[in-house]
């Protein structure tokens, strides 16, 4: 489990994230984010029932999105990102989704 002041947790933290995002898409993930204030980055996870109607898929892909985060450095600025597993997430092995993580973590722009 990722600490409290890692996580977005309400709702309106979740809508504020796909109110000033662009989603990036991967094979297995989409992405949203936007830069926050704080000294961290926060994560939010979306596996929905229409990605495997078995709960014990969905949180095996919520297990897994959450250990790579765990591993992610906090270098500035600091994101708010929520990623939104696809259907084929049931699919990838743990190595193909920190791939597609890395991929899709937000580039700093000049």
């Amino acid at each position: 489990m990722l600490p409290k002041s890692q996580r977005l947790l309400t709702d309106r933290q979740f809508q504020k994230v796909f109110r000033h995002s662009r989603p990036r898409r991967g094979a297995f993930l989409t992405a949203r984010s936007i830069v926050n204030d704080r000294p961290t980055h926060r994560f939010g996870f979306v596996v929905g029932g229409i990605v495997s109607k078995k709960a014990v898929v969905r949180n095996l892909i919520k297990r897994r999105l959450r250990a790579i985060a765990r591993q992610m450095p906090s270098p500035p600025p600091a994101y708010d990102l929520v990623l939104i597993a696809q259907r084929s997430a049931t699919q990838a092995s743990f190595q193909q989704l920190t791939k597609e993580f890395h991929q899709l973590w937000p580039r700093q722009t000049a």
